[in-house]
């Protein structure tokens, strides 16, 4: 099959996990000899991992089909991919070439040749649509550290790579709180705009945390811990794929199917947006005490996401598009 262009749309300023999972997906279309170009932002320590190279910068997404780069850009590609809340039906619409979206539950309508929701593991839209877990997008390096579930203790605390809504420090106090959960080792993973003084002060009694963020090698980290809480994102597939128990509290409405639809695959245990010390306490304690329970939740994780997803889209744009 001929080498193709693949032009990926993404902002990651409005949304990290909207840039690693068109990230992951890119590797896979390099993999097949594919070449990728991003349009859009990233910070800079996920820059090196983007496949073809630092984005075309964007500044006006209604007008981008004014750019003559970016049309230049487009025109010479075989498939264009959009992941991004701001490009809709009209948006779609003027793209002349095949088109693949990528998008999350309450869905908007689109205007695409394949739908991609790989957090949602079902879908009502008409047309061609790809869901979770068999499409869920999972990197490289993350599917390269696959070696079965987890068994440990060790806490990773991780609720996006943006604005959490206060859900950080609600398990920091959680934590911290429960003298039995204090002594556990935990790492806190901080999204852009959380203070990191407040969780410093707020972890400053338990002697095995740490905090960090803007993690460049977020599979080595992930690949250290055995217990995830947090933000049920696509961070959460990749927590996953890794083989870790999960308590997940959704923080946006776009994160309650992938929370939905790993807790109903015994892939974790979710929570309310609402959840407070209390319960996340008690969901952790569980996981903590009930190593039966820890392991079999680690070990439906580690099947129900494979890594292979990205791939798999792949397949289906070379049988269906090129």
């Amino acid at each position: 099959m001929p080498h193709r262009l693949v032009v990926f749309c993404v902002d990651g300023n409005a949304g990290l996990g909207h840039l690693v999972r068109c990230i992951a997906l890119a590797q896979s279309f390099e993999a097949r000899g594919h070449h990728s170009r991003f349009v859009g932002s990233a910070p800079d320590f996920l820059l090196p991992s983007i496949p073809g190279g630092a984005p075309i910068e964007v500044s006006d997404w209604a007008r981008l089909w004014d750019d003559e780069v970016f049309r230049s850009e487009v025109g010479s590609a075989a498939l264009l991919v959009t992941d991004h809340y701001g490009i809709d039906e009209t948006w779609q619409r003027k793209c002349p070439v095949p088109l693949l979206a990528i998008t999350d539950p309450p869905l908007t309508r689109q205007h695409c040749d394949i739908l991609l929701l790989p957090t949602s593991f079902s879908s009502s839209a008409c047309g061609i649509a790809l869901t979770a877990p068999m499409h869920s997008l999972i990197r490289s390096d993350i599917v390269y550290r696959r070696s079965g579930p987890k068994a440990g203790t060790r806490v990773l605390v991780s609720c996006g790579g943006g604005d959490d809504r206060g859900l950080a420090e609600r398990i920091a106090t959680a934590i911290t709180s429960d003298a039995e959960l204090a002594r556990l080792p935990v790492t806190f993973v901080l999204g852009r705009g959380v203070s990191r003084t407040q969780i410093d002060l707020a972890i400053r009694n338990c002697v095995q945390a740490q905090v960090t963020s803007d993690v460049s090698d977020m599979a080595a980290l992930i690949d250290t811990h055995d217990i995830a809480v947090g933000a049920s994102g696509g961070s959460a597939l990749e927590r996953a794929c890794l083989g870790l128990a999960q308590v997940l509290v959704p923080i946006v409405d776009n994160q309650r199917e992938l929370a939905r639809g790993l807790s109903e695959a015994g892939a974790a245990l979710t929570l309310t947006e609402q959840a407070g010390t209390a319960e996340i306490q008690g969901a952790l304690r569980h996981l903590i005490e009930d190593r039966a329970s820890r392991e079999g939740i680690a070990t439906s994780a580690f099947c129900l996401i494979d890594g292979r997803g990205a791939d798999r889209v792949v397949d289906a744009v070379e049988r269906q598009l090129f």
